[in-house]
C-alpha cells in the first residue's frame, strides 16, 4: 500500500490551479502503465496507478469551500475520490451529523461523482455498503498518541472532558475507512481503476495518435508505432 501526501495543497493565497500537479501525477502514472503495456515484453508491469483519492474536507460546519468543488470536479473523472471529514473530534456529534448532510447535498448539487460502492447478491454485504454510505463523508480523527483508557491502551487525543479513541467506532468512522480500503472494497477500487478511469486514459491518449505516431498534443511520454 503506497501512500502519497500533498503538504501545501490549497495553502497559497491565489490557489488557482492548484490542482494540476495531482493531475499531472496521476496522468503520468497512468502513462507509466500505458507505456509499459506497449512493450513486447509485458511479464513485469508495476502497476503504480492512484487506485484513490481521499479528499480530507476542513471541519467548518458550513459546507464545502470553492477550492473543494473544483478540486473533486476536476479529479472525479481520473479517480475514485471519497471524500473524508479531517479532524472530526472538533465536532459535536450533532455537528458532525449536519456536517455530513450538507456535505453531500453539496456532492449532489454540484454533480460530483465520488466512489460508487457496488451492490451485490449478498445480502450481508449491500448491508454493509449501505451502512458505509449512510456515513459518508467519513469523519475520521488521527493521533500518534497511546493513552491508557480503563486499562486498555488505545490511540487516540486526551482533551479534558476525555479521550477521542481513533479506533471507536462511536468516536470517528476510521476503521470504516480502514476496512473499506485494505480488506472489502480494495479490489473493486482497482477494478474500477483499470476498467474505467485507465481506460477512458487510455482512449483519449490513442485517439489523438496519428497514423505515424505522433502525438497531436505533443505532450511528454510520446507513443511510437
Amino acid at each position: 500500500l503506497t501512500i502519497v501526501d500533498t503538504p501545501g495543497f490549497g495553502d497559497a493565497v491565489d490557489n488557482s490551479n492548484c490542482w494540476q500537479p495531482v493531475i499531472d501525477y496521476i496522468d503520468s502514472k497512468f502513462e507509466d502503465y500505458l507505456n509499459a503495456e506497449s512493450r513486447v515484453n509485458r511479464r513485469q508491469m508495476p502497476d503504480n496507478r492512484v487506485q484513490c483519492c481521499l479528499y480530507f474536507i476542513a471541519p467548518s460546519g458550513h459546507g464545502l469551500k470553492p477550492l473543494d468543488i473544483e478540486f473533486m470536479k476536476r479529479l472525479h473523472e481520473k479517480v475514485n475520490i471519497i471524500p473524508l471529514i479531517a479532524k472530526a473530534d472538533t465536532l459535536t456529534p450533532e455537528e458532525c451529523q449536519q456536517f455530513k448532510k450538507q456535505i453531500m447535498k453539496e456532492i449532489q448539487e454540484h454533480k460530483i461523482k465520488i466512489y460508487e460502492f457496488p451492490e451485490t447478491d449478498d445480502e450481508e454485504e449491500n448491508k454493509l455498503v449501505k451502512k458505509i454510505k449512510d456515513r459518508l463523508p467519513l469523519a475520521v480523527v488521527g493521533s500518534n498518541t497511546i493513552i491508557e483508557v480503563n486499562g486498555k491502551r488505545v490511540r487516540g487525543r486526551q482533551y479534558p472532558w476525555g479521550v477521542a479513541e481513533v479506533e471507536n467506532g462511536e468516536h470517528c468512522d476510521f476503521t470504516i475507512l480502514r476496512n473499506m480500503l485494505i480488506r472489502t472494497h480494495m479490489q473493486d477500487l482497482k477494478d474500477v481503476t483499470n476498467n474505467v478511469h485507465y481506460e477512458n486514459y487510455r482512449s483519449r491518449k490513442l485517439a489523438a495518435v496519428t497514423y505515424n505516431g505522433v502525438d497531436n498534443n505533443k505532450n511528454k511520454g510520446q507513443l511510437t508505432k
